[in-house]
């Protein structure tokens, strides 16, 4: 019905209703949020005032000299654009009981195809922001925004951190993350690690499938980056560089799963008891000769890896080789290797940003779900307000 067409008396009552419900909605909203003040509840300062802080730095952590300066520029303003967003909902819902810092990173990732990265004539810009709710202790001194139980959410544009989509592999590949769940219309994916959210506003393959004779090209050159890393002579090694050498692999093999790198270790230190020099084969060449037995039909292959406990030690069993791959026809259990698209790493002039990751930290201290706000069910607590928030930044609109 249209407002025109009601009577005096009509119009009258649709008046005193709408003023009615916003009046509830102004004393809800003003009971969401109690007044400030520096009541102490078991150590906690619930209602505190909370403050607002921004950081910005260039990392720059290999020292790269040959980037572009209107990268730079564009990708300092793409941050800017989304730090100012968080701040927007920041503004709207100020802080009590808590402190919210905006850290924003702007780093250079070099392409490790080249041997030394400062040999990369054009290395990618990209930008990280982490934005942390540290809730208010009581100290002698007053409150106290203590960070060592703080929740915060990292945001990357075009680009991430070495971990951030689980473990490499080797090199830049990683097992291909599960999805799991939606976002707003992308997609959430679990990794080796913690759950990260993927968005490509022009739906562009995120990930590309890497073949056998990459991966094992990849796993060949870290093989022989640690051993100059460590001073390890590349002739025959003796038997102290290859105990160091398996405890260098064994470490390598431990962030990815625990059983399938204690078998590892066991079997190496076992083959090591039992060999003379002459039948020595150290990682690298155990690698370079499961390489040299491929025809090239197989390197072109996609590779499958088995980095599950169970399916890891009958790999092994089945092929003996130490890459991890698993062959044709015995592919069950096994994860896809990929890489990130290449295309949607690092900012060019325009400024525009090709790939988001969010990646949420500590919504709960304990527990399987401490990276996955959808699953957080408390509610608004004196011992909780940061976390409690930032389930509600979790569950608005800010990003796009």
């Amino acid at each position: 019905m249209a407002l025109a067409s009601l009577s005096y008396n009509a119009m009258r009552k649709y008046l005193i209703v709408v003023g009615i419900f916003a009046c509830c909605m102004w004393c809800q909203q003003l009971a969401a949020q109690q007044a400030y003040s520096n009541d102490v509840i078991n150590g906690m300062m619930p209602y505190a005032k909370g403050e607002i802080k921004q950081r910005f730095a260039i990392v720059n952590s290999y020292g790269l000299k040959n980037y572009s300066e209107s990268e730079l520029i564009a990708c300092k303003n793409a941050a800017k654009k989304v730090a100012s967003k968080l701040l927007k909902w920041l503004s709207d819902n100020p802080p009590q009981g808590y402190e919210a810092l905006i850290n924003t990173f702007i780093d250079i990732l070099p392409d490790h195809s080249f041997k030394s990265p400062l040999d990369d004539p054009h290395p990618k810009i990209y930008a990280k922001i982490e934005l942390h709710f540290a809730p208010y202790v009581h100290t002698p001194k007053g409150k106290f925004a203590n960070y060592e139980v703080a929740t915060w959410v990292t945001v990357f544009l075009n680009g991430m951190d070495v971990n951030t989509l689980g473990s490499p592999i080797a090199g830049n590949i990683y097992v291909i993350p599960r999805k799991t769940a939606d976002f707003f219309g992308f997609g959430i994916y679990q990794t080796t690690g913690e759950e990260v959210t993927l968005i490509n506003p022009d739906n562009a393959k995120i990930f590309h499938p890497v073949s056998q004779g990459v991966f094992l090209n990849e796993m060949i050159k870290g093989q022989k980056q640690e051993k100059e890393n460590a001073g390890i002579s590349s002739g025959i090694p003796t038997n102290g560089e290859r105990l160091k050498e398996i405890e260098q692999a064994y470490k390598e093999i431990l962030k990815v799963n625990k059983q399938t790198a204690e078998e590892f270790r066991s079997n190496a230190l076992k083959e090591l008891q039992g060999e003379s020099n002459a039948d020595i084969l150290d990682m690298e060449s155990k690698l370079q000769g499961e390489l040299d037995k491929m025809s090239l039909a197989e390197r072109k292959k996609p590779a499958f890896y088995a980095g599950d406990g169970d399916i890891a030690p009958k790999m092994f069993d089945l092929t003996g080789n130490y890459s991890g791959l698993c062959p044709e026809g015995h592919q069950e259990g096994c994860e896809a290797l990929v890489r990130v698209n290449p295309e949607l790493i690092g900012f060019s002039a325009s400024g525009k940003i090709k790939l988001m990751i969010i990646h949420w930290n500590y919504i709960q201290l304990t527990g399987e779900n401490r990276d996955k706000p959808r699953f957080y069910d408390r509610k608004k607590e004196y011992d909780n307000v940061h976390q409690w928030n930032m389930v509600r930044l979790y569950q608005d609109n800010v990003w796009f």
